[in-house]
């Protein structure tokens, strides 16, 4: 089954814009948000072209996101406000079929940066479709949401003995 959900998110906050970071690949401007958990997101031509373990590690270790580090993302913008994403994920150490809270950074700073308009699609690299929508008031975001597919991924059973 493949119905879409929609679930709130909590408000996002600590916008940084344009930074300049040193990596070992030369100086990339990326721009950071936290969506429950920290996000940097880099706006790249060609999303397949991207090193992420390289570069995702680079950037989740860099010493401005000490100490705890932050996910990685890689956005290429598409037609109207549809952005292809890969993500890099603290944690986990690689890149992840999918997440939420990265999809809602990509998203928001997509419309914050580049003016695309809302809700924003989001192709990750699982195959999913994800929406990102939300309101900006007073330079507050609010009413925050993500909405994707519901899908089974695993089913299984456990016989326990006593």
């Amino acid at each position: 089954q493949n119905d879409l959900i929609t679930i709130g998110m909590p408000a996002a906050n600590s916008i940084q814009l344009n930074t300049v970071l040193d990596l070992p690949s030369g100086p990339t401007t990326i721009h950071s948000i936290n969506t429950g958990v920290p996000h940097v997101v880099s706006f790249v031509e060609d999303v397949s072209q991207i090193d992420i373990l390289t570069l995702g590690a680079a950037i989740r270790n860099h010493s401005s996101f000490a100490p705890d580090g932050a996910n990685a993302n890689f956005a290429q913008i598409q037609e109207g406000s549809s952005l292809l994403l890969r993500t890099y994920e603290r944690g986990v150490e690689d890149e992840t079929l999918a997440c939420g809270t990265g999809a809602i950074a990509t998203g928001i700073l997509a419309h914050i940066v580049h003016g695309l308009p809302k809700p924003l699609q989001l192709n990750v690299s699982g195959g999913a479709t994800l929406f990102v929508d939300f309101d900006i008031a007073e330079q507050t975001l609010h009413n925050i949401t993500l909405t994707g597919p519901a899908v089974t991924v695993f089913e299984g059973m456990i016989r326990l003995q006593s």
